[in-house]
C-alpha cells in the first residue's frame, strides 16, 4: 500500500521535473559575447581592432585571455613604481558595437607584466585595481601588431606560472563557463530527484497514517 501511494505521488513529480531541466538551455545573445578587442598605444599609429574574422580565433582568444579574467576580481599586486611600468597598451573589449571593459597593459612592467583597471570603465564604474598580467603578455601584444620583442620563449598563465605556448591550443575563455553550467544541471537534477523521492515518501506515509 505504502508504495503504491508512493508511486502515484513520486512519478507524476519526477515526470514534470525531468522535463523542466531537460529543455535545452537558451542560446546567448549577440551582445552577450565579446566580438572584438582595441588594441592602442603611444607607439601604435591607429588602434588596430582584432575580431576573430580578421585575425583568427587564434590571437583574438588570446587578446582576449589577456584581460577577460580580471571582471569583478580585486586587485592582486600593490602600486608599482610609474618609473618603471614601461610602455603602455590599452585594450578595449567590445561587445557588438558597444565598448564595455578597459585595461591598461604594461608588457614590459619591471618584475614583469602589469594590468591596471581605472575605475571610470566604458559601460559604467568599478573598482581601480592593479593586477600582475599573463608572462605571454608581450607576445601577445606583439603579434597584435605592437612593436614588441618576441618573447617565444616564455610561459603561459598568469601568477605563479603556466605552461609552454601552444599554438594548436588557442584560448577559450568561454568554454568552461559551458561545461560548468552543463555539470551544474546534472548536478541540480539529481539532488531534486533526491528531494522528490523524500518528499513523496513523507507524503505517502502521512497519507497511510490519516487513513488509519
Amino acid at each position: 500500500m505504502i508504495t503504491e501511494n508512493v508511486r502515484r505521488i513520486v512519478i507524476p513529480l519526477l515526470l514534470i521535473v525531468t522535463a523542466l531541466f531537460a529543455a535545452p538551455l537558451p542560446a546567448l545573445a549577440d551582445d552577450a559575447k565579446p566580438t572584438a578587442v582595441v588594441l592602442s598605444g603611444e607607439d601604435l599609429k591607429d588602434p588596430i581592432e582584432i575580431t576573430a574574422e580578421s585575425h583568427g580565433d587564434e590571437l583574438f582568444a588570446g587578446m582576449l585571455g589577456q584581460v577577460s579574467w580580471l571582471t569583478g576580481n580585486s586587485g592582486r599586486s600593490g602600486t608599482p613604481d610609474e618609473g618603471k611600468l614601461g610602455p603602455k597598451y590599452t585594450v578595449v573589449v567590445r561587445y557588438g558595437d558597444k565598448d564595455r571593459y578597459s585595461y591598461d597593459l604594461y608588457p614590459l612592467a619591471e618584475g614583469g607584466p602589469r594590468v591596471f583597471r581605472p575605475a571610470e570603465q566604458p559601460d559604467g564604474k568599478t573598482s581601480a585595481a592593479w593586477f600582475f598580467g599573463r608572462l605571454n603578455m608581450t607576445n601577445a601584444l606583439r603579434l597584435a601588431g605592437a612593436p614588441l620583442p618576441d618573447t617565444t620563449d616564455v610561459m603561459t598563465g598568469g601568477i605563479g606560472g603556466g605552461e609552454r605556448i601552444n599554438a594548436q591550443e588557442p584560448v577559450d575563455p568561454t568554454g568552461d563557463i559551458f561545461k560548468g553550467m552543463g555539470g551544474l544541471r546534472g548536478m541540480l537534477l539529481i539532488n531534486v530527484g533526491v528531494l522528490v523521492l523524500i518528499t513523496g515518501g513523507l507524503a505517502g506515509i502521512a497519507f497511510l497514517a490519516r487513513r488509519r
